[in-house]
């Protein structure tokens, strides 16, 4: 699938949910990033010009803890412009195609919030990085675990 095949209609944020990252008396901040994408429409008997929604997941979870300390889901609704995007859509690329035209919101809205809880200068990617080797045949679920370092705010009081 080509993303010129789908049209991006709505954007939504659905989920965020972030708190101060600890960072007393470490230099750096070590952090495990998920992305996961999936597509969340039935999608029996669709058909082109109908519309699916996709959504984009991100969390930040520092090293030493497995809950995330940030969270942020994103959802996408799509118009199929092509037919042939219709038999793909069960197919993990495709989920990873169209979640892709949500990660410039992700990156906006995330990075901001990372940084003001904590993580300055995260590095924080242009475009979604591409599904681990083996993700492909697993409809639903894109997974990319990065690790991204960053250090933590100097303070001015």
């Amino acid at each position: 699938m080509k993303t010129s095949d789908i049209l991006l209609l709505r954007v939504r944020l659905e989920e965020i949910h972030g708190k101060a990252f600890s960072t007393e008396g470490e230099p750096e901040v070590e952090l495990r990033v998920l992305f996961r994408t999936k597509v969340v429409t039935d999608l029996e008997g669709i058909k082109k010009g109908d519309v699916f929604e996709a959504r984009l997941y991100f969390s930040a979870h520092p090293s030493a803890t497995s809950e995330p300390d940030f969270s942020i889901e994103v959802a996408g609704d799509f118009k199929i412009l092509d037919e042939h995007v219709i038999k793909e859509l069960t197919a993990d690329p495709v989920a990873f195609e169209a979640a892709s035209l949500l990660f410039p919101y992700v990156r906006s809205l995330a990075k901001p919030i990372l940084e003001n809880l904590g993580t300055a200068n995260i590095e924080f990617p242009f475009h979604l990085p591409p599904p681990p080797s083996g993700a492909e045949g697993k409809p639903g679920s894109s997974k990319r675990k990065p690790r991204a370092k960053t250090k933590p705010k100097e303070s001015t009081h």
